[in-house]
């Protein structure tokens, strides 16, 4: 994934990867992948190949485990879908540069709340105007513009003025 040091992610069209030996790409249930140079690739789809999202990740985790090296991941679909893909990666020893993100749908966001530690979600919108009411503490928040890439969150706050 292009950008994985910076504070916000940035997400690329995908592409194959000509150094890996082996081609997994995972879609979501509202994801198209419409290129043909990923016709040799393994394709795994929730609600296609997989009744849903959670049987697919927790396939993917299986076959994550038991990889050789030189497998390339692809994942496309909602935010959420790709940190989780992302998550599934990492547990099972995939670095940055063996995994693709490319993202498409649902535009919502994981959120974090920095009092509770509750993840929520919000719908996409600006960073610096987007507030929620925090599932976990009720708290308001702001939507901050940080990322973390290992809970796949954005960082919530409690506005200024807010309850403390």
């Amino acid at each position: 994934m292009e950008g994985a040091s910076r504070s916000l992610p940035l997400y690329a069209p995908l592409a194959l990867d000509p150094t890996g030996r082996e081609h997994l790409v995972v879609l979501d249930a509202a994801a198209v992948l419409d290129d043909p140079t990923f016709g040799s690739a393994e394709i795994w789809q929730a609600g296609r190949s997989h009744p849903g999202t959670a049987e697919l990740l927790a396939a993917l985790g299986d076959r994550l485990a038991t990889s050789s090296v030189g497998l390339r991941l692809y994942a496309l679909g909602s935010e959420d879908f790709l940190w989780s893909v992302m998550a599934a990666a990492h547990a099972a020893g995939l670095g940055w540069d063996e995994v693709r993100l490319a993202r498409t749908g649902d535009p919502a966001r994981r959120i974090r709340c920095v009092h509770c530690q509750h993840i929520g979600v919000a719908p996409l919108g600006r960073l610096d105007d987007t507030t929620l009411a925090c599932g976990g503490c009720g708290r308001r928040l702001t939507l901050r513009p940080h990322f973390s890439p290992r809970l796949g969150a954005y960082l919530g706050v409690a506005e200024p003025g807010g309850t403390p």
